[in-house]
């Protein structure tokens, strides 16, 4: 149930080390391994419009995409690509880039698996119901976190955003819509914030687990929603986090914030199986991002 208010590395690793990476992250989020399994393994297509860049990841440890989905390298000015997962809709209505928390590395592979457990990649697959082209968005380089410290607003990171949402609007021609989670409302924020044309490219945004102290400049009159669990519980994310923002807007941008609840409560409360993570009520996350959006998707 929920309720609405408002109208606002590159690396030189060896395999082993690589292994060992997978492994703890696997650790850090429990129940990734056999609990999230949707069917058989999916084989992607490849688009190459830049060469070859990643991790060679262990095969048995990786998470499936189902559906029509495509590993898509996007040339980037800061060196080695960006790449990125679209699992298209063959009607689209608009298109949402999705962008994680944590380090911001899902170390997509080249057939598109990865070993990330994250909300984002638990219901991929739900967007193309709402006929919603979903785009995953993964870095070369370890963007930090609310610990250690992040890299969300570094020129680097910001250039590539940037460069992502030039290519999907260019290419797919539809409505562009930004979606952070945690530390990914990071990302959304800062470049809210960078003053880049692209900007121009959006036609909104969402900001779900957003992390504290994030705003948005009111000019930035863009449809924007906010999404939080009722039963948050992470220091860093509270649900003011996401209110700030979302009252923060004009009267006259279309706005929304909506709490939803339920689901189930594992692991460390930031992580991506907790109340935090939305775990267990992925459809009613996607379902309310997606009629936001789509009611949305032709204001200015």
């Amino acid at each position: 149930m929920h309720c609405i208010y408002g109208t606002k590395e590159s690396s030189n690793s060896t395999e082993e080390e690589a292994h060992e990476r997978a492994a703890r992250d696997f650790r850090n989020d429990a129940g990734i391994v056999g609990g999230d399994s949707c069917g058989d393994w999916h084989v992607v297509n490849r688009r190459k419009p830049c060469m070859r860049f990643g991790l060679a990841l262990l095969m048995a440890l990786l998470v499936p995409i189902v559906g029509k989905a495509e590993i898509i390298d996007i040339p980037s000015t800061q060196g080695v690509p960006t790449r990125t997962l679209l699992v298209a809709n063959p009607e689209p209505k608009l298109t949402v880039l999705l962008f994680i928390g944590g380090d911001g590395q899902l170390r997509l592979t080249e057939d598109g698996k990865t070993g990330h457990g994250h909300t984002f990649v638990r219901s991929i697959d739900l967007w193309k119901q709402h006929k919603i082209n979903a785009v995953l968005i993964d870095t070369p380089f370890d963007l930090g976190n609310a610990m250690r410290g992040h890299k969300r607003g570094s020129a680097e990171h910001l250039t590539r955003v940037a460069e992502v949402v030039s290519y999907y609007a260019k290419n797919l021609k539809t409505p562009i819509w930004i979606f952070g989670h945690s530390m990914g409302t990071s990302t959304v924020a800062a470049f809210l914030n960078s003053g880049k044309p692209e900007v121009n490219h959006l036609r909104g945004y969402v900001v779900a687990g957003t992390h504290k102290g994030e705003s948005v400049p009111p000019e930035i009159k863009l449809p924007a929603l906010g999404i939080h669990h009722k039963k948050e519980a992470c220091e860093a994310t509270p649900i003011g986090a996401s209110e700030a923002i979302i009252n923060s807007r004009s009267a006259d941008t279309p706005k929304a914030m909506v709490l939803l609840d339920g689901g189930e409560d594992k692991g460390h409360r930031c992580q991506a199986r907790a109340y935090h993570g939305f775990n267990g009520i992925e459809g009613e996350f996607v379902d309310a991002a997606a009629q936001f959006m789509l009611q949305h998707s032709h204001s200015r």
